[in-house]
């Protein structure tokens, strides 16, 4: 191209010259239209639009006869998956999954719709604009409240529950943690201060080396869909944020859970790690004593270790387990693997229920009970003549067996 003043003119001078004739077969074409006038035919030499024009109608013809032929199969298809969705949902309410649908306070905006509406908001103004829009959307029932707080007591879950207490709204909600029997004191030290803090009531083995899928199923996954059924939970809110990476990354402020269509609220997606421990330290709000040892981010003790600066906030957490950033409650099941999970949880559920007995009949005839911990003092270095009878709760056979065991060391006793 010439890049030179001169070429530049004379391009300019083409165009408007274009743009003029393309004026003028308008008018013109206009112009026939009014006076009704006909071009005598055939039309030769066709015009560059009229070749245009031929060429979109062709296209258009095409396309309407390619969906009219391929269209009962593609509605058919979709009615099938619309079908199977709402089958696994009912199977889901089965299993104690439930599928609550969406307030019809949402019925004319989509999640999307209201993360926009949100986001527009100052920052440090969207936890407050948020939480009140839940309490006036999501009103109590029969039952109580239909909203809740799910928390782990991380900075997140103590600075929500300050905003909570600001804005007078604990007393219309409730607070649900998750108890996996692994939490580290500290964190138990924690709950124990925020109770007192925020005037909060009580409303209610190592399998993870077997099976961690499973472990995080029994032990956080399904004790939260329990806690959301049966509470009778249209809405809750949770304390992830986008700069907490992973999955994490494009957090919306409002979404639709995948799993059963309950509403979810994240007040503080927006917020950043440093502006959300100035709130904390202003405020002077109690947090875990593990942050001050390096955990930048805690849940339990089977999940958990410390991280470097220059790692990611939950870079500490499944460090052996690669890939990994959740332990499952955020994220989307599909029927077939609900359905396993259910089925081998209930396995473990009535082998637990069964050791629970068996422990005591065991403390009962003075056999002595060993755990991993105090396998080295009790048998390693033990001088006497021991039986021993490794067993899984879970597994029948072993079950089975307990009794001729107990028969056993009885007679050798």
């Amino acid at each position: 191209h010439d890049h030179t003043a001169g070429g530049y003119v004379g391009r300019i001078a083409a165009w408007c010259r274009r743009v003029r004739d393309l004026k003028e077969q308008v008018f013109m074409r206009r112009l026939r239209r009014l006076t009704k006038a006909r071009r005598p035919f055939p039309m030769w030499p066709l015009s560059f639009s009229d070749v245009f024009q031929s060429l979109v109608f062709v296209v258009v013809a095409v396309n309407v006869l390619i969906v009219a032929y391929f269209a009962p199969s593609i509605f058919s298809e979709a009615l099938s998956n619309t079908v199977d969705l709402v089958s696994s949902y009912k199977t889901a309410y089965d299993l104690h999954v439930p599928s609550t649908r969406i307030s019809s306070n949402l019925k004319d905006l989509t999640a999307r719709n209201l993360s926009q509406l949100f986001d527009k908001f100052p920052i440090a103004q969207q936890p407050r604009v948020l939480l009140r829009w839940v309490n006036t959307t999501f009103q109590p029932n029969e039952t109580g409240p239909t909203w809740v707080q799910l928390t782990s007591f991380g900075p997140q879950g103590i600075a929500l529950l300050h905003h909570m207490q600001e804005l007078d709204l604990i007393r219309h909600t409730h607070v649900v943690t998750i108890d996996t029997l692994h939490l580290f004191p500290e964190t138990y030290d924690l709950i124990a201060k925020a109770k007192d803090f925020f005037k909060l009531g009580d409303n209610g083995s190592k399998l993870w080396k077997v099976d961690l899928q499973l472990f995080e199923f029994l032990t956080k996954i399904e004790p939260t869909r329990r806690a959301l059924n049966e509470l009778n939970v249209l809405a809750w809110l949770t304390g992830r944020r986008r700069s907490q990476a992973g999955e994490r990354s494009h957090l919306p402020l409002v979404e639709v859970d995948q799993n059963d269509n309950r509403v979810k609220v994240n007040p503080f997606a927006s917020w950043e790690r440093d502006q959300m421990w100035q709130y904390i330290r202003k405020h002077n709000l109690p947090y875990n004593a593990l942050h001050d040892r390096g955990y930048t981010s805690i849940g339990d003790t089977i999940s958990t270790d410390k991280s470097s600066e220059s790692d990611n906030e939950r870079a500490g957490r499944w460090k052996n387990v690669a890939g990994k950033s959740e332990c499952g409650i955020h994220l989307p099941m599909n029927y077939q693997s609900l359905q396993d999970f259910v089925t081998r949880s209930k396995q473990l559920r009535h082998g637990y229920l069964w050791d629970y007995d068996a422990r005591k009949e065991a403390k009962r005839l003075g056999i002595k009970i060993v755990t991993e911990e105090t396998f080295e003092q009790d048998v390693v270095r033990s001088k006497e003549n021991i039986l021993i009878d490794i067993y899984a709760p879970w597994c029948p056979h072993c079950r089975l067996m307990d009794p001729e065991f107990r028969k056993l060391a009885s007679s050798v006793r």
